[in-house]
């Protein structure tokens, strides 16, 4: 499965309108942040990959591209990433990505996280755990079904996943059962600010000319 988004908001622009996009997030993410946009729109690919230093805290993202493919508004989505030691192995975690501000968005508001399944798929479940330097803690959430039960194959649906107050570390397990028999399962790692106002921002640049 693809997690093609996870962020408070789906990205959602026209990419005719502005020049570029700068994604941000909080100048305390170490190491080295991968950015990747996918394509939604069936029959349509586009995708950028990019990555800059944890500490530059900002990627302008070039809008060139985009603007001559046949993708408009809510039709590309953005994921962010980068490696953080859990349980003494390093491990991929996505970063949230947030196209509103806080006031808007609201500290209670569950975070969106986009899948695009290769086959599809008839029932998913979610279990989410705390990660401490020891390794897993308490479960938050356990086998809850998500969506609407009905998944097609390349195709994105959203899973909601809770916040927590306190921020920190969190693996998500999703389970599916393959349309036509068999099964799948996906295992990931979030990152959760404690504080909402150091959610990343994704901000358009307007650069107009004078």
């Amino acid at each position: 499965m693809l997690i093609a988004g996870f962020g408070v908001q789906p990205l959602s622009f026209d990419p005719h309108g502005h020049p570029s996009l700068s994604v941000t997030w909080n100048g305390t993410i170490g190491g080295v942040v991968h950015i990747t946009a996918h394509s939604l729109k069936p029959g349509v690919f586009y995708q950028m990959d990019a990555e800059a230093p944890g500490d530059s805290r900002e990627y302008k993202w070039p809008l060139d591209y985009l603007k001559k493919s046949d993708l408009g508004a809510g039709e590309v989505s953005l994921v962010a990433w980068t490696r953080m030691p859990v349980a003494n192995t390093s491990q991929k975690v996505f970063l949230p990505v947030n196209v509103s501000s806080v006031s808007e968005s609201g500290v209670s508001a569950p975070f969106k996280l986009m899948v695009i399944p290769p086959v599809e798929l008839s029932i998913v479940t979610k279990t989410v755990r705390e990660v401490s330097a020891a390794g897993l803690g308490r479960a938050i959430e356990t086998d809850i079904p998500v969506g609407t039960g009905y998944y097609p194959s390349e195709r994105s649906f959203d899973i909601d996943l809770p916040r927590n107050r306190h921020g920190g570390l969190y693996q998500v397990f999703l389970s599916a059962r393959v349309k036509g028999g068999g099964t799948a399962s996906a295992v990931l790692y979030i990152f959760s600010p404690a504080d909402a106002r150091q959610l990343p921002k994704v901000q358009l640049k307007t650069n107009a000319k004078k």
